[in-house]
């Protein structure tokens, strides 16, 4: 084999080398840990909104499992669909974890879920119950009492 082809050979496999770990590094690992004892309790269940919550529809690459938010905030930059009052009902149908692989290195842990509004048209929407590099710190959230302490969720598991 001459030099030239065994360059290109070794170029190549550098190449494709590098590629793979930029493409490794820079993916985001999602899981999904609706199995988790601390998450168990909500997953599958009725569940009555305790507080108003705002549902915006994102623009396409600003959400990551559905195109609906479920927020408390009325300030949101994004399409404001409809309000769930307190006292609605909702589904979660499963939590995942989503990890910024490249940057920040942040996990984010959503509930995916699914509602109604009022005139009996079921939808889904995503919710961002916290964040976190090595534990996500739980604030209340809207199916629950504003007085409910915080809890924690350890992102390695």
């Amino acid at each position: 084999m001459s030099l030239w082809k065994v360059i290109v050979i070794a170029s190549a496999c550098t190449l494709a080398l590098f590629i793979g770990i930029l493409i490794y590094a820079l993916y985001p690992t999602i899981r999904n840990v609706s199995q988790e004892p601390e998450l168990q309790t909500f997953v599958n269940k009725p569940l009555t909104l305790k507080r108003d919550v705002f549902i915006y529809s994102m623009d396409e690459g600003q959400y990551r499992f559905e195109p609906l938010l479920m927020s408390t905030e009325h300030n949101y930059p994004y399409e404001k669909k409809l309000v769930l009052p307190a006292g609605a009902p909702i589904i979660i149908t499963k939590f995942k974890t989503y990890r910024h692989s490249g940057g920040t290195g942040f996990t984010e842990l959503y509930a995916v879920g699914q509602a109604t509004t009022a005139s009996g048209k079921p939808f889904g929407f995503e919710f961002e119950w916290g964040n976190g590099d090595k534990t996500i710190l739980l604030h209340p959230a809207p199916w629950q009492r504003a007085t409910d302490s915080p809890g924690h969720f350890p992102v390695n598991r």
